[in-house]
């Protein structure tokens, strides 16, 4: 994997090129920007807004609107990873796969708790069960990778 971010588009860009011809290059171009875009613009807008629900729904107390301060946190969090703690695109790839993977079973125990406090019951006991016993697997495996990568 090329050590920037613009030489891994060019890279990317031109293993389709390759595969569909030079005529393509415009259209898979476009298409790349566009998806980087977006997705970034969806992180953007999406991860607040979930967290921001998910803390209220788990801590009823909390009444002000927190979107903008976990918007701000998370575009300084970004930067702060991008500017200081990077070298080269192996370590974005290494350390958002770490973060997406670490993080997976915090969110999946506030998604768990939330549909917990439904009034409508949306688990059965079986699929309580179910549920817990993936809760389980994704707080093992996590703990598990930490000690793989970093003990």
């Amino acid at each position: 994997m090329p050590a920037s971010g613009i030489a891994f588009s060019g890279q990317l860009i031109d293993m389709y090129v390759s595969t569909l011809g030079k005529w393509s290059f415009g259209i898979v171009a476009l298409a790349a920007f566009t998806t980087m875009f977006s997705t970034t613009l969806t992180v953007l807008d999406a991860y607040p807004r979930v967290l921001q629900k998910a803390i209220k729904l788990n801590f009823p107390a909390v009444k002000k609107n927190m979107y903008s301060f976990l918007l701000v946190l998370l575009v300084l969090g970004a930067l702060f990873v991008l500017v200081f703690q990077l070298e080269n695109m192996n370590q974005l790839v290494d350390f958002a796969t770490s973060v997406s993977f670490l993080t997976a079973p915090i969110l999946a125990s506030l998604i768990y708790l939330v549909v917990q406090k439904s009034e409508t019951k949306l688990f059965s006991p079986k699929e309580r069960y179910i549920a817990q016993f993936g809760l389980i697997f994704l707080y093992a495996f996590s703990f598990y990778y930490i000690w793989a990568k970093w003990i």
